[in-house]
């Protein structure tokens, strides 16, 4: 006479038999989009492996398919010789949808296990059990495809240009085109006509973006540092290119990297570059740059859960100003500004009124466009003052766009002591730059 086997271990046998089926046809799912993933393979089976979206259930999810194990045949049928095509591997983008299709069947392998490692003793709770984790199983498996297929999409199969036309000469529209894109037909990279060498927190981001308005300037999307920064430099000019945007013949090419302006080896490697290039340089009051520079700072200590100090601890040291800070280092534009007219002559570089750039923007940028021999393109409907922000925004080819919130922080107070203090050291440095360059600004 066998011995009584209870309800409840019955079912969980049952549960559990079930469970390792499931797990058998995912890893059998798996080993397949394995098979579908190699691009070596000569043959091919004519079973085909169906997308995955074919395989959903009534909610919208992918749903778990049975499958024989991996160690079963296929087919029945002998394999089938691949079409006699030199060199025929699956296309990138079959290739793409199968890795999705994978991470996807591992997820719900190991969700359905993780969730199922101990099964109710309950029968009726134990299938309402089995049918919610199956759910949620695939609900998230479905959340995950839509997230890889959207983001994790390889670069080359995104569409550069909307509506699948090539723009004509002009209509670039000064969208930077990653090395990774198909460049429009007519367009290469060049080194650049146009430098914006600095200073830091005197208007370079704003400068960039506006004169990227116009219609003949091509404008890399960040800062290079190839000038500054030794291990970039020794990656030669060659490289430097490369990281230039695309532009066409009738378009120039303006790089901005603000630490150009300070750095006591840029100006000679610009000038063994090209000596007749053309500089930008915007500078904006020494004192109010000091203090946005320290604001900078501040909060990107802040983001990075570092310790910050206040202003005052930064200026003074020991009771006197301290001028080893590197913000106030950096405010002394007569120093830097000898060092470039040793390379370059004042007729080369065109100095920007950062401050007023900022209330009134198109004349300053006028007066580039005749300082770049551009034709005057850049017009006052393309700014408008942002009430909230308390700055000029850009508005171009239908669209509007104001700068990082980053940019227009507010400063924080600064003792008055501190603050005279440091207006009256940087005074002297102010009348020496005046007469480097033959010119005033309504700096304090």
């Amino acid at each position: 006479m066998q011995p009584a086997v209870s309800i409840s271990s019955r079912r969980k046998t049952e549960f559990r038999n079930k469970n390792e089926t499931q797990k058998r046809a995912l890893w059998h799912q798996a080993w397949q989009l394995l098979y579908c993933l190699s691009a070596d393979k000569q043959t091919e089976t004519p079973q085909r492996i169906s997308h995955i979206s074919s395989s959903q259930n009534n909610t919208g999810a992918p749903s778990l398919r049975s499958a024989p194990h991996p160690s079963v045949r296929l087919s029945h049928h002998p394999p089938r010789r691949r079409p006699s095509v030199p060199e025929h591997r699956l296309q990138p983008q079959t290739q793409a949808v199968c890795a999705v299709d994978l991470v996807l069947e591992l997820f719900q392998l190991a969700f359905v296990k993780l969730l199922k490692r101990r099964p109710p003793t309950d029968c009726c709770f134990s299938s309402l059990a089995s049918r919610l984790t199956l759910s949620m199983a695939n609900l998230l498996s479905y959340v995950l495809f839509l997230a890889l297929r959207t983001y994790a999409a390889p670069p080359e199969y995104i569409q550069v240009w909307s509506g699948g036309s090539t723009p004509a000469p002009g209509d670039l529209g000064n969208d930077t085109v990653g090395p990774s894109l198909v460049p429009p037909p007519g367009t290469s990279k060049h080194a650049p006509h146009s430098i914006i060498i600095g200073v830091r927190k005197g208007g370079t981001r704003a400068l960039l973006e506006m004169l990227d308005i116009h219609p003949e300037v091509a404008a890399a999307a960040t800062e290079v540092h190839f000038f500054d920064w030794d291990e970039n430099y020794a990656k030669g000019f060659d490289w430097y290119r490369e990281q230039m945007p695309y532009s066409y013949p009738n378009q120039i090419t303006i790089e901005k990297t603000p630490g150009y302006f300070t750095s006591p080896v840029a100006p000679a490697r610009i000038h063994a570059m090209n000596s007749s290039i053309r500089l930008l340089l915007i500078l904006r009051d020494p004192t109010e740059r000091v203090i946005s520079d320290y604001t900078q700072v501040y909060f990107n200590r802040l983001e990075n859960h570092k310790p910050v100090q206040a202003i005052e601890n930064m200026l003074v040291k020991n009771g006197a100003l301290n001028t080893r800070y590197k913000a106030i280092q950096r405010s002394l534009y007569d120093v830097h500004m000898r060092n470039w007219l040793q390379h370059f002559p004042l007729e080369q570089i065109h100095i920007v009124d950062g401050d007023t750039l900022i209330h009134d923007p198109l004349p300053e940028l006028q007066r580039v466009e005749r300082f770049l021999h551009l034709p005057p393109r850049i017009v006052s409907s393309n700014f408008y003052f942002n009430q909230t922000k308390g700055f000029y925004c850009i508005r171009s080819d239908g669209h509007e766009r104001c700068l990082h919130e980053s940019k227009g922080r507010p400063h924080p107070p600064v003792n008055s002591t501190v603050l005279r203090q440091l207006r009256l050291y940087l005074r002297q440095h102010n009348r020496n730059f005046y007469r480097l360059i033959g010119r005033t600004f309504n700096w304090q």
